[in-house]
């Protein structure tokens, strides 16, 4: 049975998507024509990415080109461009009006990871713990 939706799952979005509409959330849309401008906000976001491991969220990017996909799940798109934009605002003296830490706290909870702790026999069978029996 063919799908009701037969546009779903061919278009991916791309990092020019990501700059473009960061660029829109602070006001600065016609800067995403200017070509200066895409490219300011494709350096802001290739440094961000890779930023993000230094800060607890290893998203293990590699430097992208406008064209390219973006690399993580369409759950980090919106997330992306609220903390690129955030990102950008300062470059054009444009106030965010609204807090992208959120959306940060929410990235890196998806990429921590936690070791399995080993404890030390000597800690787990403690001489307060052990059964003693008198006799």
């Amino acid at each position: 049975m063919a799908s009701p939706f037969p546009m779903w799952g061919l278009f991916m979005t791309t990092v020019r998507d990501i700059c473009t509409r960061a660029l829109r959330k602070i006001g600065a849309a016609d800067v995403a024509a200017d070509g200066d401008g895409i490219a300011e906000a494709l350096d802001a976001y290739n440094d961000m990415m890779h930023g993000w491991k230094i800060l607890g969220a290893d998203v293990a990017h590699v430097t992208q080109a406008l064209a390219d996909d973006f690399l993580l799940d369409d759950e980090f798109v919106e997330g992306t461009v609220y903390i690129l934009a955030t990102r950008l605002s300062p470059n054009y003296e444009i106030p965010p009006l609204f807090d992208a830490d959120m959306w940060f706290r929410a990235i890196q909870a998806a990429f921590t990871t936690i070791e399995t702790v080993q404890m030390d026999s000597g800690l787990l069978n403690m001489p307060s713990q052990r059964y003693r029996r008198i006799f």
